[in-house]
């Protein structure tokens, strides 16, 4: 029960971070593209929108993320054969198209196949995969690597900014604020999500890093006594 509470307050306090400000700047935007829509040119009209767009668009990834993580717990799991290497080159393959001018360089072990729920465990593996390349440094080429550690545990290991220990710890808390990266003074809800829909599937998130160095994410099923085929 303990627990549980710790949680609520965590999303109140992560809802009211993070959307306090994008509603704030949606209002403020519009009121001043009302005010230049009948005299500015199209251009100054059309950075207002897609700013609009941009802060919108933050808010439904945060509202999507907070439904998720609350249903978590009581959602019934399909059990299906789900491969992770198929996922894996779907979900970079969308990120590829969306910044195209990046240089990647990804490798894909094949046949990573598990029994769980497809739909939460694609979530878990987006939300490392994003991470992941979003960490790793716009100069320098990502290496994203997608593979398995013994019998029973998948990995994902890149060459991003990496993290000190002190912040893996606080990564694995429910919405805990980062220090670093791109991602410093956000609420980490994507590793939350990820944290909890492998522990729903009997397994543990863990998260090894060093700054400068990447980061490596395992999904560990040992104690679920799963066997990657």
């Amino acid at each position: 029960l303990s627990d549980t509470n710790d949680e609520l307050r965590a999303i109140a306090s992560a809802i009211s971070s993070n959307l306090t400000a994008p509603l704030y700047n949606i209002e403020s935007l519009s009121k001043s593209l009302e005010t230049l829509a009948q005299n500015k040119s199209d251009s100054e009209i059309m950075s207002y929108i897609t700013n609009i767009r941009k802060t919108t668009e933050s808010m439904t990834r945060l509202t999507e993320a907070l439904s998720i993580f609350l249903s978590i717990d009581t959602i019934q799991l399909a059990d299906e054969e789900f491969d992770f290497s198929i996922a894996a080159q779907e979900i970079t393959s969308e990120i590829i198209k969306r910044n195209p001018k990046r240089r990647y360089q990804i490798t894909i072990m094949p046949d990573l196949k598990v029994h769980g729920d497809g739909n939460l465990l694609k979530i878990a593996l987006r939300n490392v995969l994003e991470n992941a390349i979003q960490n790793c440094p716009e100069t320098l080429t990502a290496m994203i690597e997608i593979g398995k550690c013994g019998e029973s545990c998948i990995f994902v290991q890149d060459n991003g900014i990496g993290i000190s220990p002190e912040e893996v710890y606080s990564l694995l808390k429910p919405f805990s604020n980062t220090e670093n990266g791109q991602s410093a003074g956000q609420i980490n809800v994507d590793f939350a999500i990820t944290k909890k829909i492998i522990e729903r599937h009997g397994g543990k998130l863990e998260i090894i890093s060093e700054l400068d160095k990447g980061t490596v994410v395992r999904f560990d099923f040992s104690s679920k006594s799963t066997t990657l085929r």
